[in-house]
């Protein structure tokens, strides 16, 4: 399977992060890296990121949503 990208979000204007599907020796693993903008715009990816075997993902999902509820609510870090 080549990669493909399920979603990106802008880290600042030259970066990206996205989150995509790949698969490395036999393995299905989703990508979450920084991707940046060469000088003729197109992505490339960074060094910067963590790759998880595809059933861990829903767990790691669920701790963004809890960090994303705490930082809508104004709740400190911890």
């Amino acid at each position: 399977m080549a990669n493909r990208i399920l979603a990106m979000a802008a880290k600042n204007a030259r970066e990206k992060i996205v989150i995509a599907e790949t698969k490395y020796e036999g393995h299905d693993l989703i990508d979450v890296r920084v991707h940046y903008l060469d000088e003729s715009d197109e992505l490339k990816p960074t060094r910067k990121g963590i790759a998880m075997q595809r059933d861990s993902f829903p767990e790691f999902a669920e701790a963004i949503q809890e960090v994303s509820e705490k930082l809508e609510q104004g709740q400190p870090e911890g």
